[in-house]
């Protein structure tokens, strides 16, 4: 106890660094509370569902997926009826527009003869 006003008198002149410290750890425990109640929220979702329903997710990330050859090993596995693939997070890929794969096979450049040097 003795020490205790050298520890205060130390963290007013450090105060800079003693409050983004205090921030960065109020920080990691809402991240980690927040994640948390995901991955509750998940498990909720699929106590809800049918009880023949396995579900699988990968175990490093939620939006991470199970390689899809692992398909036709579940669906090997006595009992299985289907395998069904789903993405948490899936999104829409452009279209090609037509005549883009064309422009895109021609060099930049200078245009010119076969042999890639200027015309004339």
């Amino acid at each position: 106890m003795k020490f205790l006003p050298f520890v205060f008198k130390h963290l007013r002149a450090t105060w800079v660094r003693t409050l983004s410290t205090v921030v960065s750890m109020g920080l990691c425990v809402f991240l980690f509370c927040t994640l948390q109640s995901v991955l509750v929220h998940f498990d909720r979702f699929i106590d809800n569902r049918s009880p023949r329903r396995l579900v699988t997710r990968n175990a490093m990330s939620i939006m991470g997926t199970i390689p899809l050859t692992h398909g036709a090993r579940i669906q090997a596995l006595p009992g299985v009826k289907r395998v069904a693939a789903t993405m948490l997070f899936g999104g829409v890929l452009p279209t090609r527009k037509e005549g883009k794969a064309e422009s895109s096979s021609r060099p930049s450049g200078r245009r010119g003869s076969a042999d890639g040097g200027a015309a004339g």
